[in-house]
């Protein structure tokens, strides 16, 4: 009964539809047929100004700017050359006229060789010499380098002359000698020609110097010694523990020349003076000597006086002290101070000393 009433109100609905949809395809074409006419025939015609032109390139360039991705610039440069500046040159080089560099100052020569003999026999004792020679050696050891000490002795004390010299911290050399070992004289005049004859034999070049174990010495002394060229002597003063004595004797000099020679017992105050430029008697510790006498004498003007020194040296040098055309310095300037002292304490006045 109600199925016909139905089926009449449900059918106009799909046609509805139909029509809606036609419309829509209808519009959508119109609108893309003016939108391809638009275009087409905008591309066709030409730009009507130059102004036109501009806003497009204006408006492009703004959206490259901002839209386009940043990149960093290269950190590599074109390097920029100063250009001459004759003021700065001309300035410099008035500057260098004006104020030239100082010479260099020459540089200061080594130092002669000190070489420092010593006779360990000339003590009266082997306890006495060790003594002697750490006294000896502490003195020896303040002197500015270079210095070499030979210490001759006898052979059978030479371990303990050597244990007491090493320890000194002093560049040094031990020569033993053999009993009866360089002809005459005594044991200290004997090892005092090993010494030399070492000397000679190894060409030790520098100022010889025969230093005695119970020698005291001003520092100032061996800077001394090392102004001798070729022979040179001083004053020196011997005390004489025994008698109570102090004798002082040495050369009588102007400036460096020697002109006479006085000894002056200053407990009696008697002064003998003799003149002339050779001494009357030479004690070795009051002399030195360059080495290189002993075997390169051509170089001193000497070829032929003394061909075979090195076979009695001691006796060759204090010949050569004596001899006219040798000349002696006196040190130090105008020989006005004692540098030098010997302290001659007989071995008996130890023995009483030790008693009392």
């Amino acid at each position: 009964m109600n199925s016909p009433d139905r089926a009449k109100k449900k059918s106009p609905a799909p046609a509805i539809a139909v029509a809606a949809s036609s419309n829509l395809w209808k519009k959508a074409l119109l609108h893309f047929s003016l939108c391809f006419a638009t275009g087409f025939f905008s591309g066709l015609a030409p730009f009507s100004s130059s102004s036109s032109s501009q806003s497009l390139l204006r408006y492009l360039a703004h959206n490259s700017t901002h839209n386009s991705p940043q990149f960093p610039q290269s950190p590599i440069q074109t390097p920029k050359f100063p250009q001459h500046d004759r003021t700065l040159t001309e300035e410099a080089n008035a500057y260098v006229d004006a104020d030239p560099p100082k010479p260099l100052s020459p540089p200061t020569p080594p130092r002669p060789l000190l070489i420092i003999v010593t006779a360990a026999s000339a003590s009266a004792s082997a306890v006495r010499s060790a003594a002697a020679l750490t006294r000896l050696g502490h003195t020896l050891r303040l002197v500015p380098p270079p210095l070499l000490w030979i210490v001759a002795g006898p052979r059978d004390g030479a371990a303990a002359a050597a244990a007491a010299v090493r320890r000194m911290g002093v560049m040094q050399r031990h020569v033993a000698v053999e009993a009866g070992e360089g002809g005459k004289g005594s044991a200290a005049e004997r090892e005092r020609a090993a010494a030399v004859a070492h000397v000679g034999r190894h060409r030790l070049d520098g100022v010889v110097h025969f230093a005695d174990p119970a020698n005291v010495y001003d520092l100032r002394f061996f800077d001394e010694l090392r102004r001798i060229q070729v022979f040179g002597t001083w004053p020196a003063a011997m005390v004489a523990g025994s008698r109570r004595r102090v004798v002082v004797e040495g050369p009588i000099c102007r400036s460096s020349e020697v002109v006479g020679w006085f000894s002056k017992d200053v407990s009696s105050g008697m002064t003998n003076i003799t003149k002339g430029s050779k001494p009357l008697k030479i004690n070795i510790s009051d002399f030195a000597f360059n080495s290189s006498i002993l075997w390169d004498q051509e170089r001193w003007g000497r070829p032929n006086s003394q061909p075979d020194v090195l076979q009695d040296s001691i006796m060759s040098v204090q010949k050569m002290i004596t001899e006219d055309d040798v000349k002696l310095k006196g040190i130090p300037l105008g020989c006005s101070q004692i540098m030098l002292w010997n302290l001659n304490i007989p071995r008996t006045q130890i023995r009483n000393r030790s008693k009392g």
